[in-house]
């Protein structure tokens, strides 16, 4: 069962009992129990793409790894803890270590950060950020002598300290600050007039900050080791550098879409509303979601500051529903393709449980509570959501157990799983499949499967396969088929970056959605590290892309330079986003979206530049250059070709000798 809770981990008052009515979705759900025997488990998360693996935080101060290689999955004893630091943690109420977050490189680094209540002379009972390191050679035991600062905030109250970190898309680490505890966001510690959550200025409680871990604009000061991004709303303006958003009351949970980079923020209302809001992925910050001036969606406590221009919440419940909202996750996994897109979130107090899909208009809540009832257990004190390296969410119930939301009826394994095809709606076959039991998926493919070979051009292809049967002369194929050929171009001028002329550019394309291969969804190719001071020419390791700025040698981009892109980086029915920046970690740009035609929708080739859509690239040619005269530009992730004895000029010929047409809508371009 779920058990309705009056008083608890989030410090509300009371709530009203409530009825469970549910919707039930086209795929019915349950919860399974996956771990149990815990101390106030409160967050779950996993390190970048390891699927064996799932992280679950303890409030007192600990880390414990849940091997998911076994079936039941096995919990980590506490005296080997993944991390253990319940001596320098103050836990208990609304304080202890509250968030977790791995570092997008930690294969490679083995930094993960953590968000934890200090109980440590001088500062305890403030909200700390800090950075520890997980030794090669100790994969399941953090280092606790590593932990270096990134910042340490000072807390009034005891209450309100938010606790969620995450990096975000954008690779900068995100975390989610209350408003410093106490009622209405006053009394000792807050600002008048407006509170904390509308203090600008010294002051970063009751926002939603933004920092960058890889530098240190702090070199003086050991306790403070980060970078502010330059992007940041609120940098050279009034304002602190480390705000991405405020206004917040207390963010208790919030999450990125994995997909779509989107962020959802649930934020624990005060007296009668709690609310989610929104921000996606496109947005430049400064968002001002209310508090307190505002409370969900209705006025609170208007004073002098409250002048209106809020970002209002996509939905809200009273407190005759609930008294605390938990915010949840996004559901990306591969068990229920039908819940793409779906965020589930609950209510600490009456331990409901809803999800909604969001699509810019307000949203239709499906109340899950009776259906992710636990057959055999209870779910009570929901604190906390998360998500493993597939996709799937888990429950974190405080008083001990974690829960995974799965389907009533899992997909069967096909038939033929194992042979390493994909066969009709399998999107997860191979090697693998023991760690893919439902290999027949719809929209979904396993992130731990290869991806299967592009279609080959002049070749027959049918879903996620290339079948290798030749195209007809005329272009035919067997029903169901569609005929591959080598029309693939793009085209796109994409805006100037933000920062001051004269800094090398560098082009960043992002895989925005790609049906053929899902598990690319997401990846980013840059062209240029950055951008030679030269203006030599770009390229991939799977084409060849280039710019034209008016001058072949101009010094910086002039705004206006295109982008052609060819070669088998472009896959038909695909959606990129295109980006000018100032260099690999950027600044960039506002994205350009643009996306290529399915196969069967590409203009047929015409075999010659004379005819009308052949596009001309004889410019983008003749800029592959000699370049033995700058070493510093070389590639050698490229060909090499030997004309006139020079070892290192760019290769080009894939490119050119598959390249003869472009597919509609675009227009081809040309160099100057």
């Amino acid at each position: 069962m779920i058990e309705q809770k009056f008083v608890g981990f989030m410090g509300v008052a009371a709530g009203l009992l409530i009825g469970l009515g549910t919707v039930k979705g086209a795929d019915p759900l349950t919860t399974e129990r996956v771990a149990s025997g815990l101390t106030s488990p409160v967050y779950v998360t996993h390190a970048p793409g390891d699927t064996t693996r799932l992280f679950i935080v303890e409030q007192v101060g600990r880390v414990r790894i849940l091997d998911l290689t076994v079936d039941p999955p096995v919990l980590q004893p506490i005296a080997s803890s993944f991390l253990n630091i319940t001596g320098r943690v103050i836990a208990g109420g609304e304080r202890g270590l509250l968030g977790l977050a791995f570092h997008p490189d930690f294969a490679n680094n083995r930094y993960l950060y953590v968000n934890y209540t200090t109980n440590v002379a001088g500062v305890t009972g403030d909200t700390r950020i800090s950075r520890f390191e997980v030794p090669m050679a100790t994969p399941n035991d953090a280092d606790e002598t590593t932990e270096l600062f990134l910042m340490t905030i000072d807390q009034p109250q005891s209450n309100h300290n938010g606790g969620w970190i995450a990096f975000g898309p954008d690779n900068y680490l995100y975390i989610g600050m209350g408003d410093g505890g106490n009622a209405n966001d006053q009394g000792p510690g807050h600002t008048e007039p407006g509170g904390n959550a509308q203090d600008l200025s010294n002051n970063l409680l009751g926002k939603m900050l933004r920092i960058d871990v890889n530098g240190d604009d702090f070199p003086a000061d050991p306790a403070k080791n980060y970078a502010n991004p330059p992007t940041n709303p609120f940098v050279g303006v009034a304002g602190d550098d480390e705000i991405w958003s405020y206004g917040l009351r207390n963010p208790w949970r919030n999450a990125f879409d994995s997909l779509t980079g989107d962020l959802y923020i649930a934020d624990v209302g005060q007296n009668q509303w709690e609310e989610v809001s929104f921000q996606p992925a496109s947005s430049t910050g400064g968002e001002n979601y209310g508090w307190r001036c505002r409370e969900g969606m209705h006025n609170f406590l208007i004073d002098a500051v409250c002048v209106g221009g809020y970002t209002e919440p996509i939905h809200e419940y009273s407190h005759g529903v609930g008294c605390s909202i938990t915010g949840g996750e996004v559901y990306r996994g591969c068990a229920v393709p039908s819940l793409h897109g779906t965020y589930f979130f609950a209510d600490y107090c009456s331990a409901q449980i809803w999800s909604f899909q969001y699509t810019g208009v307000p949203p239709v809540v499906t109340n899950r509570t009776a259906e992710l009832d636990p057959p055999g257990f209870t779910i009570a004190d929901i604190v906390g959501f998360g998500r493993d390296a597939e996709g799937e969410i888990y429950i974190c119930d405080h008083g001990g157990e974690v829960f995974k939301i799965v389907p009533v009826n899992p997909a069967a394994p096909c038939s033929t799983c194992g042979d390493n095809i994909r066969e009709g709606t399998e999107q997860c076959d191979g090697t693998d499949d023991v760690k893919c039991p439902g290999a027949c998926l719809v929209d979904c493919t396993c992130p731990y499967e290869p991806d299967p070979p592009a279609p080959a051009d002049d070749t027959c292809y049918d879903g996620p396969n290339n079948t290798g049967v030749p195209c007809t002369a005329s272009g035919t194929c067997p029903a169901g088929q569609t005929c591959a050929n080598k029309s693939r171009y793009l085209s796109v001028t994409p805006p100037d970056s933000s920062a001051a002329g004269g800094i090398p550019r560098s082009i960043k394309m992002t895989v925005a959605d790609m049906p053929l291969f899902p598990s690319r969804v997401g990846q980013v190719w840059w062209a240029g590290a950055p951008q030679p001071i030269d203006n030599s020419p770009l390229a991939d390791l799977t084409g060849a892309m280039t710019e034209c700025t008016g001058t072949p040698h101009s010094q910086v981009w002039d705004g206006v330079g295109t982008v052609h892109l060819f070669g088998t980086a472009v896959v038909p029915g695909s959606t990129y986003e295109i980006r000018m920046c100032d260099a690999v970690a950027g600044p960039c740009s506002d994205p350009v979206v643009v996306t290529t035609a399915k196969w069967g929708d590409v203009v047929a080739e015409y075999g010659g530049p004379s005819q009308p859509n052949f596009a001309d690239i004889g410019a983008i040619v003749s800029k592959f250059q000699n370049v033995a005269a700058a070493p510093s530009i070389a590639r050698t992730d490229l060909v090499p070709e030997v004309p006139n004895g020079v070892a290192n000029f760019m290769d080009i010929s894939a490119a050119v000798a598959g390249f003869t047409g472009f597919p509609y809508p675009f227009t081809a371009g040309s160099c100057p």
